[in-house]
């Protein structure tokens, strides 16, 4: 009888508060083996111990990207990773190229696997036109947030391109 391997789990932003919590519940059910695309290695990372392999990566490195992906063959992809949610924020076109081009990277690569794994993609309530009320997910969409505007176009984009690969995509 053979042991069943674990299952993979690619967590982008787990130098980012969502990212590390999201990874760290992952590993105290350790039912998967965790891999985590990051920008800079920090030093509090060290506490989520060796279930987890983290590799120094650019998600707008379109090729870097697509090899990464292939490489782990991920049964689960968690995107955590944004840019503009702390300070300082980020320069404009940065921030919207990395929450958008990084994105679509991610997804493009996702989609050349030869098995359709699970993508979810952690969106925001900044996507909304501000409601003098608590946010539902039926409010229009609608922001001149820089964070915001580039998460909104990336969520419509990721559900077009879940729709035209037939593929499997959660936002949240």
């Amino acid at each position: 009888m053979t042991a069943e391997l674990p299952r993979r789990l690619l967590v982008t932003g787990a130098s980012g508060t969502l990212g590390f919590n999201v990874v760290n519940q992952f590993v105290r059910e350790g039912a998967y083996k965790v891999f985590a695309p990051i920008r800079t290695k920090r030093p509090f990372l060290q506490q989520l111990g060796p279930a987890v392999e983290f590799i120094i990566h650019d998600l707008q490195d379109e090729q870097a990207t697509s090899r990464l992906v292939r490489e782990i063959n991920p049964d689960v992809i968690v995107h955590c990773a944004a840019s503009g949610v702390r300070p300082p924020r980020s320069e404009w076109f940065e921030m919207i190229g990395f929450n958008v081009a990084g994105s679509i990277a991610l997804f493009q690569a996702y989609c050349a696997l030869p098995r359709s794994a699970h993508f979810i993609y952690i969106s925001t309530g900044l996507v909304y036109q501000i409601q003098q009320r608590p946010l539902r997910e039926d409010d229009p969409v609608g922001t001149l947030h820089p964070y915001g505007a580039g998460k909104a176009a990336a969520d419509s984009l990721l559900l077009s391109a879940a729709a035209e690969f037939k593929r499997t995509i959660t936002v949240l």
